[in-house]
């Protein structure tokens, strides 16, 4: 297989540990990954804003750096929805040639988000999982269940690993992200991650585990705040990305 690794902007610049799971995670099956190293953003935020001429550019970028690859992995469910299901339409009208739009629906194509790729196209096995011993909850992120349709994988992916999910009150819902919907309704958005928050610790769990890192920046960043705010009744839950869980399991990061 000839294998390219997306980061994300997010990942990147705020989380690069999931990056490395990430690597790490696939490396171990003996898969060589590339990571060119002048990608830049997918473009989702211009898009989500209306500037679909400067989405098309950050497009335009991505695709020429990663089309000869057979697989794009994405370890983020909202980057690879980007990719995989708006570029299309963002190249859709009469200002393209049908030869560029069969290049970009086929790009499109080939582009699948980390989980997915792990249980559905190598059937990944844990090989000496760690014992990990926290109870886990898993959050469905909005572009990785509506758009991408993965529910199953990160489950199975947990289970494989002996890993205990414990499953959440309105995991399907929303956490209050929503690309530039937290920034337009902050309020609104603020009461989403702590709804999400007390879900989470109804159930009793040790890890709420996601695949969208915007998800893992609007829940963590209240669950934080809440923490400075009001130590003696926050919940200790630590939020981590499913590449993180399954490679901590494996021992391949601390």
């Amino acid at each position: 297989m000839h294998v390219a690794l997306f980061i994300s902007c997010l990942i990147n610049s705020v989380r690069p540990s999931i990056g490395i799971a990430a690597l790490r995670l696939l490396q171990s099956t003996g898969i060589n990954i590339c990571i060119p190293k002048e990608q830049s953003c997918c473009g989702q935020p211009s898009y989500n804003s209306g500037y679909y001429m400067q989405a098309q550019e950050f497009a335009e970028r991505t695709i020429k750096q990663f089309e000869r690859y057979d697989y794009i992995i994405v370890p983020s469910g909202s980057c690879a929805s980007m990719l995989n299901k708006h570029y299309p339409t963002l190249f859709s009208s009469t200002n393209f040639s049908n030869t560029y739009k069969h290049q970009v629906n086929h790009f499109s194509s080939k582009v699948i988000e980390l989980s997915t790729f792990l249980h559905n196209i190598i059937n990944w096995q844990p090989k000496q999982p760690f014992s990990i011993k926290e109870t886990i909850t898993y959050h469905d992120s909005c572009a990785g269940l509506r758009e991408l349709g993965i529910k199953s994988a990160p489950r199975q992916l947990l289970k494989a690993c002996g890993i205990t999910v414990k499953e959440m009150k309105y995991s399907e819902e929303c956490c209050g992200f929503g690309g530039t919907f937290s920034i337009k309704y902050p309020d609104i958005s603020i009461r989403m991650a702590e709804n999400k928050i007390h879900h989470a610790n109804n159930k009793g769990v040790d890890i709420l585990a996601m695949g969208d890192l915007g998800c893992m920046l609007n829940i963590e960043g209240r669950l934080t705040r809440l923490q400075h705010t009001n130590k003696h009744h926050t919940p200790t839950i630590k939020v981590m990305h499913i590449a993180e869980v399954l490679a901590k399991s494996e021992g391949l990061i601390e």
